[in-house]
Formats: C-alpha cells, sequence, structure tokens
C-alpha cells in the first residue's frame, strides 16, 4: 500500500470520526472521549435530568444497539429532557470538551410517530449554567421516516464558549399526544463547519433544480442568438482636470463602502431599459483631500434625432454603523453643493424615465463634475439603449406593502392641517416604483367618497389594495358597503385583496381567519383574502392537516413566507436553509411548490414574502444583503410560479438622534439583533423609505433598496413577457443561469448584468 493511499484512508477515517458515529456493525457502541458521546445503556439515564412531559428509558437498536428513548406522557408544548454531559463524561474518565475548541454539535436521532418536527437544542457552556434563552438553536427534523437521521447545530456565531456543561434536549415543539418517541444514539463535536460541510456532502444527494448538460447548451444557443453592444470604455479628459479627484461608475446594485476608494475601471457606463420603465446607474467619486462646493451636472439623454429622455440625480446618504462600514441606503434628491471627505468615496445616482411612447434606440449624456470655481474637472459620457418594447402600466407583479400614516405624520411633525397631502406623497413615490400600498390615499375610514380616491381605484398603476383601509373592521355592513362601490368595475373588485389577520400562531388566529373568510364570501362575491405565514405544523397526529389546510376553504391568495418553498429535499442537502414543513405534511400532503401549484389550476393567486427572515444563504431585503440579491428574489419568485410579493412595512422607522444629539426620525440603520432559536443580525427592517423633514424637505426620500426592488419587480415583467414569446422550457433555461433555487444563486454582478441585457434582446427579437 503506498503513501497516497494510506493518506487517502486515514482522511476517509477522519470525516467518518468526525461525523461522530462509531460503524454500525458493533452492537455494543460506547462513549470512546468527550467528543464522541454513545447513549450507552442504563449508565447514561442518571444523567438525564429535568424531564418534562416525557419519561427516559434506555433501548436497544439493531445497528445503534443501547440508544435512548424519549417518549411523550401526554399532550404538552413542551417536552423536554437535559443532558448533563460534563458530569457524565467525567465519570467516565474524560474531561469534558472546551466549546472554544469544539463549534459544531451533531446529534444522531431517530423518530416514530412525531407529530411536530421542531427540535430545539439548548446548548450550557462557560458562564451560561443552564438552559438559558439566546442561547439554543432550532432545526427541524424529518418525521415521515423511522430511518435514523443527523442533525447537525453550527454554534460558530452563538455564545459558546469554555467548558461545555450541558444541553436541554428540547425534542418537539409540542406533541399531540402521549407515545410519541424520540431517539438519540450519539452526541458528537466537531471542531468547525469544514468537517460539519465534508459530512453533509457524503450525505446528501444530487441537485434535481440543476439544468441537465444538455439543458445548459440549449440556454447557452438561445443567449448565444442575440448580442449586447457596449460603448468603448473611454477615459475623457475636463477642461480643468482634476488628477486627485477619480471618478468611475456601477451598477445600482452594488453597494460600495465609503471607506472603499478603489474604482471598478468603469470611466463609462450603458444602461438598457424598455419603455415605460425606469432604469439606473451609480457613479463614485473619491478624493485624496476634502473638497466642499462641488456640483454635478448632467445633459438630457438625447437620440440622434433628438428625442430625450427625462433624468434625475441623487446622492447616497451613508449610515456608518451597517457591519463596521459606512453603506449608503437613504437616496435624496441632488440638487445642489456637496462635500467630498478626503479618503472616502461617495456615490451618486443616475435615474433614468422612459414613456410608453418612447422611440427605441441609443441615447447618450455627459455627466460634468464642477468645483467650487465654476471649473470643469471631470467629466465623462453615459448611455442608454431604449429596447423596442414596452412593460406594461398595470404591473403583472401585484405589490402589498404598508405605509404607516402615523409614521409619516409623526416624523414630519405634521399633526393638523395637511389634509391627507403628506401621505398621498408617500403612496405615489411607491407606486411610480410598481408597489401599492395597502391603504389608498384618503381611504383609511374604508369609505371611497373622495374623489382623488375614486381615481386610485381606477388608476391602472394600483393594482392591489384593502377594501377597507387602515384598521377597519371586517364587520358585515363594512365589507358589503366596500362591495356595494367597487361591483361597479369587475376590474375594481380585482384589485381589493382583503388582508386582517397577519401570521396565525393559535386555533384562535386561525378560526379567527375562517371566520372573517365566511363573512367574505358571503358579503363579498370574487373576494380576495391574504393571510401571511410564517409558520406551519400539523394540526392531528396523522399529519393530514396543517395551518394551510385549515384555513382552504376560505384563504384563495396564499401568501407564505418564502422558506415554504424549499422542500424537505433541499434541507436535507443544505441545512442552512429555512424548512418549516415536515416530512409527514409533505408526504401527506406534498410539496409546498405542489400545493401552491394546485392552489392556482383552481382560480387561487399566491403571494410570498420576506421580513427580517429568512437568513442568508436565503433572500430578504436588509441593508447589509448584496443589493444584487434583491433582484434575484424576483427571479426565484418566477422560478418558483409565485404571482405576488408582500412586504410588512415601508416605513417602520425606529427614530433616535444623530452624531449632534438632535432627534434623526428615523434616519439610521435599524439595527436588530437576536439571539437564540432563530437568530438574526440585520439592518433596515421594514424601511424602504425615509422622512424627507430630517434634511429639510418635506416630501419621501427613497432608497437604493427601493430602486433594487422596483427593478426587481420590472425583471419579473421582462420575465413574463419572455414566457408568452419564448414558453416555460426557455424561461427555465434562462432563470436558472441566475438562480435554480432559494439558496443557490449567482452573486457575480457581471455575469447578472449580462443575462438580463440579453433577455432584454430576447424579447425585442420577438416583438
Amino acid at each position: 500500500m503506498n503513501k497516497k493511499t494510506v493518506r487517502m484512508l486515514i482522511i476517509l477515517l477522519g470525516i467518518i470520526v468526525a461525523a461522530g458515529f462509531i460503524a454500525a456493525c458493533s452492537p455494543n457502541k460506547k462513549t470512546t472521549d468527550a467528543a464522541h458521546v454513545h447513549a450507552d445503556g442504563a449508565n447514561i439515564l442518571k444523567y438525564f435530568t429535568e424531564v418534562n412531559f416525557c419519561k427516559v428509558s434506555s433501548a436497544k437498536d439493531k445497528t445503534e444497539g443501547s440508544v435512548a428513548l424519549f417518549e411523550t406522557t401526554d399532550y404538552t408544548e413542551d417536552p423536554y429532557v437535559y443532558f448533563d454531559y460534563e458530569n457524565y463524561v467525567r465519570g467516565l474518565g474524560f474531561e469534558p470538551v472546551s466549546a472554544d475548541e469544539y463549534k459544531v454539535v451533531v446529534l444522531k436521532i431517530r423518530q416514530k410517530k412525531c407529530s411536530n418536527i421542531d427540535f430545539e437544542l439548548f446548548f450550557a457552556a462557560g458562564a451560561v449554567a443552564g438552559a438559558t434563552g439566546g442561547a439554543s438553536r432550532s432545526l427541524s427534523f424529518d418525521n415521515s421516516t423511522e430511518d435514523w437521521q443527523y442533525l447537525i447545530f453550527d454554534l460558530t456565531n452563538d455564545n459558546f464558549h469554555g467548558t461545555v456543561h450541558g444541553f436541554r434536549i428540547d425534542f418537539m415543539r409540542f406533541a399531540s399526544a402521549a407515545g410519541e418517541k424520540f431517539y438519540l444514539a450519539s452526541l458528537t463535536f466537531l471542531k468547525n463547519t469544514e468537517e460539519a460541510g465534508e459530512f453533509i456532502k457524503s450525505q446528501s444527494g444530487p441537485d434535481p433544480h440543476l439544468l441537465t448538460d444538455k439543458q445548459q447548451k440549449a440556454a447557452e444557443k438561445l443567449l448565444a442568438g442575440v448580442s449586447v453592444s457596449n460603448p468603448v470604455n473611454e477615459k475623457l479628459t475636463a477642461a480643468d482636470e482634476d488628477p486627485g479627484l477619480d471618478l468611475w461608475f456601477d451598477h445600482t446594485y452594488t453597494k460600495t463602502p465609503a471607506e472603499s476608494t478603489t474604482s471598478t475601471g468603469l470611466y463609462t457606463y450603458k444602461m438598457h431599459l424598455a419603455r415605460n420603465e425606469i432604469e439606473d446607474c451609480q457613479f463614485l467619486l473619491s478624493s485624496s483631500t476634502d473638497r466642499t462646493g462641488l456640483t454635478a451636472e448632467i445633459s438630457d439623454f438625447s437620440n440622434e434625432n433628438g428625442d430625450k429622455l427625462r433624468t434625475e440625480l441623487y446622492y447616497g446618504y451613508y449610515f456608518s454603523d451597517v457591519q463596521g462600514k459606512s453603506i449608503a441606503d437613504p437616496m435624496p434628491r441632488l440638487d445642489g453643493p456637496f462635500n467630498l471627505t478626503g479618503g472616502q468615496s461617495k456615490l451618486f445616482v443616475i435615474k433614468l424615465f422612459t414613456e410608453e411612447t418612447t422611440a427605441a434606440g441609443d441615447y447618450s449624456a455627459e455627466l460634468r463634475i464642477i468645483d467650487a470655481e465654476g471649473r470643469e474637472i471631470k467629466k465623462a459620457r453615459v448611455y442608454a439603449y431604449v429596447y423596442d418594447f414596452a412593460l406594461p402600466e398595470a404591473t403583472t407583479c401585484k405589490t402589498q406593502m404598508d405605509l404607516s400614516w402615523w409614521a409619516i405624520y409623526v416624523n414630519h411633525e405634521l399633526y393638523e392641517g395637511d389634509e391627507g397631502l403628506m401621505y398621498k406623497k408617500y403612496y405615489d413615490l411607491l407606486l411610480e416604483n410598481r408597489i401599492c400600498a395597502y391603504t389608498l390615499p384618503y381611504s383609511d375610514e374604508g369609505r371611497f367618497e373622495d374623489p382623488v380616491t375614486r381615481e386610485y381605484v381606477a388608476n391602472p398603476r394600483v393594482v392591489a389594495f384593502n377594501p377597507l383601509g387602515w384598521k377597519v373592521d371586517p364587520t358585515a355592513e363594512n365589507i358589503a358597503a366596500a362591495y356595494k362601490y367597487l361591483s361597479r368595475n369587475p376590474e375594481w373588485l380585482k384589485k381589493a385583496y382583503f388582508y386582517h389577520v397577519d401570521e396565525p400562531l393559535s386555533m384562535e388566529a386561525l378560526n379567527q381567519v375562517n371566520q372573517e373568510g365566511a363573512l367574505f364570501a358571503e358579503y363579498f362575491p370574487g373576494y380576495h383574502y391574504i393571510v401571511p405565514i410564517h409558520y406551519d405544523m400539523a394540526l392531528d397526529p396523522e399529519s393530514k392537516t396543517d395551518f394551510f389546510e385549515y384555513v382552504s376553504e376560505y384563504v384563495n391568495s396564499w401568501c407564505p413566507h418564502t422558506f415554504f418553498y424549499n422542500t424537505l429535499a433541499d434541507y436535507k442537502r443544505n441545512p442552512a436553509l429555512t424548512y418549516r414543513v415536515g416530512g409527514m405534511i409533505e408526504k401527506n400532503l406534498g410539496t409546498f411548490p405542489e400545493r401552491m401549484a394546485k392552489h392556482q389550476s383552481e382560480g387561487d393567486d399566491v403571494w410570498w414574502y420576506v421580513t427580517r427572515y429568512p437568513q442568508s444563504p436565503e433572500i430578504t431585503v436588509s441593508i447589509e444583503t448584496q443589493a444584487l440579491r434583491y433582484r434575484i428574489l424576483f427571479w426565484q419568485q418566477k422560478l418558483y410560479n409565485v404571482d405576488n410579493f408582500l412586504y410588512y412595512l415601508v416605513n417602520d422607522w425606529f427614530p433616535g438622534t444623530d452624531a449632534e444629539g438632535k432627534p434623526d426620525f428615523g434616519w439610521n440603520s435599524k439595527h436588530e439583533t437576536a439571539t437564540g432559536t432563530t437568530p438574526y443580525d440585520i439592518y433596515g427592517n421594514g424601511v424602504l423609505l425615509y422622512a424627507g423633514h430630517y434634511i429639510g424637505v418635506e416630501e419621501p426620500v427613497g432608497s437604493l433598496r427601493m430602486e433594487c426592488i422596483r427593478d426587481g419587480i420590472e425583471d419579473f415583467e421582462y420575465l413574463t413577457l419572455f414566457e408568452k414569446l419564448y414558453g416555460p422550457e426557455d424561461l427555465e433555461l434562462v432563470i436558472k443561469q441566475i438562480t435554480t433555487s432559494l439558496g443557490e444563486y449567482t452573486t457575480d454582478e457581471a455575469v447578472f448584468t449580462r443575462i438580463r441585457c440579453l433577455l432584454g434582446k430576447l424579447i425585442e427579437a420577438k416583438k
């Protein structure tokens, strides 16, 4: 046996040991050291303490030998057992492991008749002596099989330090009845995620979402049928060129921290957009020294016939505390001089608008930077290509996002005399960006008497609204009154979406959904009823009814969190994904994509939404997320055939004070953190707009995130047009150049830019 063979065998043995489990051929497995603990019979039972609503015993397994059995004794919401790991291994003559060295905990488990899949592991180490809030992690297990499986807890980013004391094993969130069984064979510590990754890879099968080689070749052939022309990357020289100042361009979906002054090397940029679309690009400036009194000017974008495009300039307002970096999110208008801080970059946005009648073809403009003395110190050419097709005025991807009337008026310090005008300004900005708020202007009491409200109802860009307005009770009288008005026009009825119960978690809330649904069915024929749902579980021991099934008689606009589209097979391949369905539910009712497709075939529509969840690698729209992902989220929406998008709020401001101690009216990064079963560390959740009052303008201020979300919605329109022209098979080929599932997508901005431009060209070629 040569050295290479020996080395490979050693590596293989290391992976097996790192997985933490002794080979199944031995019927009498014993704990081998403190990092590899096996539930080896009666000896370990006395170290299972704090037994809650279950009983603990030793059982025999034909492959694992002696194992621990936890069995529920009644219906309960909290069956658990504490394992005194430290004293157990000391009794065997070992020193307990250190959580500073071992960061991953692996449990080998099996279940029988478990009605719930939510497993929570509390970890006690160092100063944490027992089960403590914030020191736990949750995972889901497969309750559709009685085979052995693994739960792998990565505690790298948790408060897991010092000597490991023990674990509280909350093996289910609840139990439907007595006799639900959970077996524990072993507990193993791994040193890092690399070891865990090797083990997961060895257990998972091929990814069925990927294109085959044949499909990929077909995709490349399709995309090769069109081409995109780009201008020469020419660096222009200004009349009074300033070598101490650097100017470069980048995509709007690029986040450049102020601390980064490295140029992309792009000295020009070409935007590609359809008629009736908005598109942006960034330019950035950096200087070696402080500069004051600079201005930016851009000429009209014009073509060879003298046609012009509407153009606006904005600048990025930075928050200095986003994961230790200065990241821009608010996007105020650039309507005067600006300053540069030496050794930092500053971003600006060129925003371009087309109309339904805009002439197709090439346009260009000139960008100039002027110093305080009026000298031209930088200049560059910027280009645009308008495709020969238009996006529809009525957005195919409907949206609903709450717009808080109260937050607007408090943070603009408008307490009387406005008559709803400021709310209308906010609503209009959202609508310009293809976003519909729940509540129409002047309809907060659920009435439609105001002529402006009636104009919005008839506006084709308004594709969804709550027909009862803000916090109006869904009584029979109110529902009937809304129907009486909206039934004048069948198109108006299509826009009405009731939304009154949010994220039900109890039988009481689920029953409320059905009670309200019965009222809608009686008093609003053809109603749409949205109920966002972020948690699911079986409501019977056989797992044949879950939250979604329970409300299926009345809910017809389904609105799950995006992560429900992860299947059990996806989760097994990548435990970093969020999974909240359950193997038995999937087995009895189908995977979530299958279930939603069935509802759509019956005439329902499907929405989805994000909040502060899910976490990476899945996509949400918080500030620290790579901006490209905001757009890719809508490619994923099309991939999974989800019709519409909901976001809970666009101005959920947390006002504080700025560096000078003055009120900031919500102009902050809104940093939120949580530890425990579902930890998060995010910025800007629920904020896509800012109150201009803070910077002295009485109007809403948009954000870079809102620009990217609008672009994602417009990308959805491109994909919808493409599907009509080329069919669903070719659509899949194009989308899967960008994303194949919720956890798999490109992060390469150049790749995305190329595919998106070619998509436009393919549509143009058949229009």
